[in-house]
């Protein structure tokens, strides 16, 4: 049970760096495909 929940953990972490990390990228994406 503990060594699921240290994944999970260490999983939203992971999410949260990729999104921080690729927020301006995506965001970049969204523009170009909406005009």
């Amino acid at each position: 049970m503990q060594l699921v929940d240290r994944g999970r953990d260490r999983l939203d972490q992971d999410e949260g760096d990729l999104l921080n990390a690729g927020g301006d990228r995506e965001r970049e994406f969204v523009d170009r495909a909406s005009s």
